[in-house]
């Protein structure tokens, strides 16, 4: 309870000083801001969404001190979408290829390539996807039955180091993957299982040493949002929060370059606790 508080209580600071008209001297240039190139009004924004971030976790306590400080905090936060993040917030400081400690630090560490020795990485073989994602991304779990989201074509690559290492072929195509606690399943082998994807770390050296990382996206903005107000009733979130809902799950469409985010909300409809409805 203290710790979030006085996270709250800091980030309160933080946009007093956000909102105040900068001093020429104290503007950040935008080449020393590899995150969001000294614009102090997107840094407003990102404060603002992580504010809500930790007032929304606490959304469940009990405690009567948390809940008057929640509601209290709560209420003077602005209800405008367009006062939270909006797009996604990058990080790259110049990531590349150049060397090893210029990489993107998550694909140095688990992406395909490995530039030191201009071979796979090992790493790359010790990810792979959840049998309760990848059951959920295809329609195979129950809660989603027969719901297929088109995400999984990008998140993760089927078969996957069965197509590039050498390891024993697949005894099942398609998207597989590893129940988590359980030991090895005897039926399946190494290449049977999804690894990560285009949009995340299965790349080349120089695109995947290169690319962004992401601090916070646009869809987890919204979808906060939209928690907020699901979690919150009474609170000026409950009006937007089917749209932020939609406007979330289609940002994360967006995000792994698809277009199919209406189909996929139209037929979600029909899931318990999958789709708004």
């Amino acid at each position: 309870a203290d710790i979030y508080k006085n996270l709250v209580l800091e980030l309160n600071d933080a946009l007093v000083l956000l909102s105040k008209t900068p001093v020429a001297a104290n503007v950040v240039a935008a080449n020393q801001d590899p995150i969001l190139a000294g614009v102090m009004a997107d840094w407003k924004k990102m404060a603002l969404t992580v504010k809500l971030r930790l007032l929304v976790r606490q959304s469940k306590c009990t405690d009567n001190n948390v809940k008057t400080f929640v509601a209290s905090e709560l209420a003077s936060m602005p209800t405008n979408t367009a006062e939270y993040v909006t797009a996604d917030v990058k990080i790259n400081p110049g990531y590349s290829n150049a060397s090893t400690a210029q990489q993107n630090p998550f694909y140095r560490a688990y992406g395909l390539v490995d530039i030191n020795i201009g071979d796979y990485s090992g790493n790359y073989r010790l990810v792979f996807g959840s049998e309760h994602i990848i059951d959920n991304l295809t329609g195979r779990a129950t809660r989603t039955s027969g719901l297929s989201d088109s995400r999984i074509s990008k998140m993760f690559l089927a078969n996957g180091v069965a197509n590039y290492l050498v390891v024993p072929d697949p005894t099942t195509v398609g998207y597989y993957g590893v129940k988590q606690g359980a030991q090895k399943d005897p039926a399946r082998v190494e290449g049977d299982y999804a690894t990560l994807g285009s949009t995340m770390y299965y790349r080349g050296s120089s695109t995947g040493s290169a690319q962004n990382g992401y601090v916070l996206t646009a869809a987890e903005s919204k979808l906060l949002q939209s928690e907020a107000g699901v979690s919150f009733p009474t609170s000026g979130f409950a009006s937007g929060a089917q749209a932020r809902f939609n406007e979330g799950v289609t940002a994360s469409f967006t995000f792994y370059g698809l277009s199919s985010a209406a189909t996929y909300l139209a037929n979600a409809d029909s899931k318990a606790n999958v789709g708004w409805t």
